[in-house]
């Protein structure tokens, strides 16, 4: 069967006004029903921490001397320095394929059409097993770094597996949001903004993470776009370019103001 969906151009913006799309498409699909997908690259260096992490892991005085910026996502996970990265959302109903209740299943699905749209860059890289992601789990302080270790299904490269795109959820009753990140060069001095890290976690993160320049040159936002578009047509999403609507814009911008630009929303934990 296939789905109408629509993809958004390509965005470039704040680590909250990125957020705030994202709610806001969440929103449109549990209301009307549509698949929706979103590139976007960040504008400025953004540091983000799941919805349920503590803003006391990071070393805030660190990162504003860096002019790192702190967001607080809606979905959960560990912190992310958003910094030579692609991002997308994907937007569906819970009774698509895509939309499983399982969440394992959501992601091994999520990651069929993920490798299939980075074979089309040039690409070789695949989904880690359950047992690659239970061994990648360690104690301390790379456990507050996203990308220091694995969940099952996210996207590896290389031997020994590497991480190249890491990703989380939203789920809603009638609709889910998978967002997901490309780091095009490895992930540089995170650990200098996580609290009770050492310099030594920095080579260790090096490690466990590859970029996709080290895989294949010219890895673009719109090129990515093209092939996620591409691969996501076998799961049944015909796509149209679509902008935001109005209302979708208003309610962007209300929800910047009220949650995530709001002090209160970054430390409510």
């Amino acid at each position: 069967m296939v789905t109408t969906a629509r993809v958004l151009p390509i965005g470039r913006a704040s680590a909250p006004m990125l957020m705030a799309t994202d709610e806001t498409l969440l929103r449109t699909c549990q209301e009307r029903g549509q698949p929706s997908l979103h590139v976007y690259t960040w504008s400025g260096a953004w540091l983000s921490i799941g919805i349920s992490r503590s803003l006391n892991d990071i070393d805030r005085g660190r990162a504003s001397v860096d002019r790192v910026r702190i967001a607080r996502r809606h979905s959960g996970g560990a912190a992310v320095l958003h910094r030579w990265q692609i991002g997308w959302s994907l937007v569906v109903p819970t009774d698509h394929a895509l939309g499983c209740l399982d969440i394992v299943e959501s992601y091994r699905r999520h990651a069929e059409y993920t490798v299939g749209a980075l074979s089309r860059l040039g690409i070789q890289a695949r989904a880690a097993t359950v047992a690659e992601a239970r061994a990648s789990v360690t104690d301390g302080a790379i456990e507050r770094v996203c990308f220091g270790s694995l969940a099952p299904h996210e996207i590896v490269a290389g031997d020994p597996p590497r991480k190249l795109v890491g990703w989380g959820q939203i789920r809603r009753r009638s609709a889910v949001l998978h967002h997901a990140v490309i780091h095009r060069r490895r992930p540089e001095f995170v650990a200098r903004y996580i609290r009770g890290s050492s310099p030594a976690l920095d080579e260790e993160i090096a490690q466990r993470v590859i970029g996709s320049e080290e895989l294949a040159s010219g890895v673009t936002a719109p090129g990515l776009r093209h092939a996620l578009v591409a691969a996501l047509a076998e799961f049944g999403l015909d796509f149209a370019n679509q902008p935001l609507t109005p209302d979708e814009s208003n309610s962007i911008h209300q929800l910047l103001s009220s949650k995530y630009r709001a002090d209160e929303w970054t430390a409510r934990r």
